[in-house]
């Protein structure tokens, strides 16, 4: 139980990083970045996200050598930049399966749900 229950900590905390390639030319397009808290099932035989994400790119931008002289105390050190080269669509499905040793975890039908499941009455 409690390996679930760090998976499940786990899943509602994080992202899921996703390069995008291009097929043809076999470059990265960039990166998309996916939360994975929706697909926390709380009980429910599966769930499941569709989400738009933009593909972003990370460049490094090169200051002109004029303006880098021009700057006292500037360095060679480069401004990152970031792109936005688009959008991809993306559905993550996670269904759930019973464990395989079902030994020692109760079913439905034997779990109380109040004082009155032991008289039968509800």
């Amino acid at each position: 139980h409690e390996a679930h229950m760090t998976f499940a900590a786990y899943l509602a905390s994080r992202s899921l990083s996703l390069d995008v390639w291009d097929g043809d030319s076999l470059l990265q397009v960039g990166s998309a970045t996916l939360d994975l808290s929706p697909l926390l099932r709380q009980g429910r035989p599966f769930s499941e996200t569709l989400a738009e994400l933009p593909i972003m790119l990370h460049e490094q931008q090169q200051q002109p050598q004029a303006l880098q002289a021009a700057i006292p105390g500037a360095s060679d050190t480069s401004a990152p930049t970031i792109l936005s080269r688009g959008s991809v669509v993306v559905r993550a499905i996670v269904i759930g399966k019973e464990p395989r040793d079902t030994s020692n975890v109760p079913k439905a039908s034997d779990v109380s749900t109040g004082p009155s499941s032991a008289t039968g009455k509800r």
